[in-house]
């Protein structure tokens, strides 16, 4: 996995002729280091780089108020690929430039950035907007010299250019003026490249078809041409992405080998009340998957590359075990509680983490939240999973970063949807309201952790 470091200036002044050319462009970041950031202690005889940061500081403890500690996120641009499905097909795929801002905390485990998505090919929609990046968890990999991952999940709004584009409704959602995506951002600290700062291992951002995005009762509930249903639209990077054309690649299923679901008290005056709580440690359980695959909003049967998928996973807050559980019946297009999207992979020199599948997830799970003093209740949630076909040996910090890592080679990360919905003014203070809600740039209060 071969990337090169560059400033951004000095890249797009001395590359932005050849942008249309290179479709695998590495990864470009602009960065400088915060000399605040802890480095992580020695290794053996080996002192890590500042960007091994070590954990996050959310397992101390259910119940308790966590202090986050974080690395110094970049600024990135990359080349990535934007794609089309049509029934679940790939029509239309193009090359595109990704320009992130650097993420900024407003909220203990929440930041934003600002994306700016950019063409390669004439015919084809621009897209910008801000992105909502719930902070979900860090790991580290070992085998092939110590890395660390940190993955945030990601919603936001974005807004078409005004680009006279080939078609309808592929390759630009139809209706707007804007249109929710949602997906992930894998940053990682590998020092084997010769550098001491972070750099992108993974991105992408999804609209789903419109079954799902527009479905009654989501947050923009649309009919008719405007609701694309059998449309989806996908972007991601690195660029050495293969789109799936139809049927299941690796499925995500089985026994569950850790990690964790967070909670976060929203209070009565969101968001100044708004604090994080410490993680409850999953104890097994099993995450499986649907024998027929099928294709979402098209009656298709056991022919596609969407699957559903349920959950019963043993949750532990300070003694006290609750079952996490696929909400059955929540959502019509995911019977079981969770659809998944098998949309593809990475393999090649810019592999995250050698080759890799993505899985894109949304549906409904059912949970108590002992620590917030609730009871069992559904939540839509959305994220991704990632499926290692191959690369180096994942440490779990929940499981202690020197126990030799687990026999896990999938992440599955999920958040909650709560959807901004009005705001009053109490003594000078903003308090805004949230429902659960599907379809609208989103906060979130729960983040699920799996492994198998």
């Amino acid at each position: 996995m071969t990337r090169w470091l560059l400033s951004l200036a000095m890249v797009v002044t001395a590359l932005a002729p050849a942008w249309g050319q290179e479709r695998q462009l590495p990864v470009l970041v602009d960065l400088v280091p915060d000399p605040a950031t802890p480095a992580a202690a020695v290794a053996g005889a080996e002192l890590l780089p500042p960007c091994i940061h070590g954990d996050d500081n959310f397992g101390l403890g259910c119940c308790t108020e966590p202090a986050p500690s974080y690395p110094n996120f970049p600024a990135i641009t990359t080349l990535g690929r934007y794609a089309c499905l049509d029934s679940c097909a790939v029509e239309t795929v193009i090359d595109v430039r990704i320009d992130l801002e650097q993420p900024v905390f407003v909220l203990c485990d929440t930041a934003e950035f600002a994306v700016r998505v950019t063409p390669l090919l004439g015919g084809f929609p621009s897209m910008s907007g801000k992105l909502r990046a719930k902070y979900s968890r860090t790991w580290q990999l070992t085998g092939n010299g110590i890395k660390q991952i940190w993955r945030f999940l990601l919603n936001g709004d974005l807004a078409l250019g005004n680009e006279v584009l080939v078609t309808s409704p592929c390759p630009a959602p139809p209706g707007g003026p804007r249109h929710h995506f949602f997906g992930h951002i894998d940053y990682i600290c590998d020092p084997s490249q010769a550098h001491v700062d972070l750099l992108l291992d993974s991105f992408s951002l999804n609209k789903l078809p419109g079954c799902i995005s527009h479905a009654p009762g989501t947050a923009r509930p649309k009919t008719g041409p405007a609701a694309h249903y059998g449309n989806s639209y996908h972007l991601v990077a690195p660029a050495n992405f293969s789109f799936t054309s139809g049927g299941p690649g690796n499925l995500i299923g089985g026994p569950v080998f850790g990690d964790a679901v967070r909670s976060s008290f929203v209070g009565g005056c969101f968001p100044s009340t708004y604090s994080c709580v410490g993680e409850a440690r999953v104890q097994g359980g099993e995450y499986f998957s649907a024998n027929c695959d099928i294709c979402a909003c098209a009656a298709f049967p056991c022919v596609g590359p969407y699957r559903h998928y349920g959950m019963s996973v043993p949750v532990d807050c300070n003694g006290e075990v609750t079952i996490l559980e696929g909400a059955r019946g929540v959502i019509p297009v995911a019977p079981e509680g969770i659809i998944g999207l098998d949309l593809g992979g990475w393999s090649g020199g810019l592999a995250p983490q050698g080759s890799t599948e993505l899985f894109v997830k949304y549906g409904a799970v059912s949970l108590a939240r002992p620590c917030l003093g609730e009871a069992r209740g559904d939540h839509t949630v959305f994220g991704v999973g990632t499926y290692a076909v191959e690369g180096s040996e994942p440490v779990l910090f929940s499981d202690g970063p020197s126990d030799g890592g687990l026999p896990i080679s999938t992440f599955i990360d999920l958040q909650n949807s709560l959807v901004p919905q009005s705001s009053l003014s109490t003594g000078g203070v903003f308090c805004t309201t949230l429902a659960d809600q599907f379809g609208a740039p989103a906060y979130g209060d729960v983040v699920i952790q799996l492994n198998n």
